[in-house]
């Protein structure tokens, strides 16, 4: 790509000159527009000016907004509403009805959210007396290959995360679904093999009509059918 620059015109503008108007130049346009976007707010008796791509979250409190950033606090006259039509929707994300945030922020969480599943599980097999690992069992080892497996995968999580991250969280939510189908081949389950599908598919669906609230919450559904759907067959063996 070329880049010219043209000295002694009234205003600064960017004019991009392409074969085809395809994503790659959708987010070249929403990222030239974004740059030097600023928004004030008060600190104190103090008006400060930041950039907007510095900003962490907006949230209301008793009726004042307050923009957060890595090193300030700064109260804003604007209220959420207009924030919100005024901001980005692919970098900003309202996340409730006191909060905006920033999309990158928001994906972050999901990572250290989920990092925790391994270590629940083990803590939650000694509590209810679960042996977490039977080496005399001859799927221990395959079903532990198997879960490592899964780490390979997030590398197209990271990858929506950089390229896609309005979409990271429905990604997320298909390949967590997606790996589960080896499972219902190794342990003969109906259970795990329908889910994977069935989770699939509600993911990505979810994640183009709806927003990432809602995926998570289909896939909180999914994954309450399958524990119990696993707990009667277990049970039935």
């Amino acid at each position: 790509m070329k880049v010219y620059i043209t000295q002694g015109a009234s205003e600064t503008a960017v004019e991009i000159h392409c074969t085809e108007a395809d994503d790659r130049i959708g987010k070249l346009k929403k990222y030239t527009e974004a740059y030097g976007l600023t928004l004030s707010g008060k600190a104190g008796s103090e008006i400060l000016i930041v950039a907007v791509n510095d900003i962490l979250y907006f949230e209301s409190v008793d009726g004042r907004t307050f923009i957060y950033t890595r090193d300030s606090v700064l109260e804003t006259d604007r209220k959420l509403y207009e924030l919100e039509e005024w901001l980005d929707r692919g970098d900003f994300y309202r996340c409730s009805k006191s909060c905006i945030l920033n999309i990158n922020i928001r994906n972050i969480a999901v990572f250290c959210s989920s990092a925790m599943l391994l270590p629940l599980s083990f803590v939650t097999s000694k509590i209810l007396g679960i042996s977490f690992s039977d080496k005399e069992n001859p799927l221990s080892r395959p079903g532990f290959l198997l879960t490592m497996n899964q780490i390979l995968y997030l590398t197209i999580v990271m990858w929506a995360c950089s390229a896609k991250p309005e979409s990271m969280v429905m990604i997320y939510a298909i390949v967590f679904a997606a790996q589960l189908l080896p499972f219902g081949w190794l342990y003969r389950s109906k259970a795990y093999s329908v889910m994977s599908v069935v989770g699939t598919v509600a993911a990505l669906f979810s994640g183009i009509l709806a927003d990432a609230a809602d995926t998570a919450f289909v896939m909180i559904i999914c994954e309450l059918i399958l524990t119990v759907w696993l707990v009667t067959e277990n049970r039935k063996q």
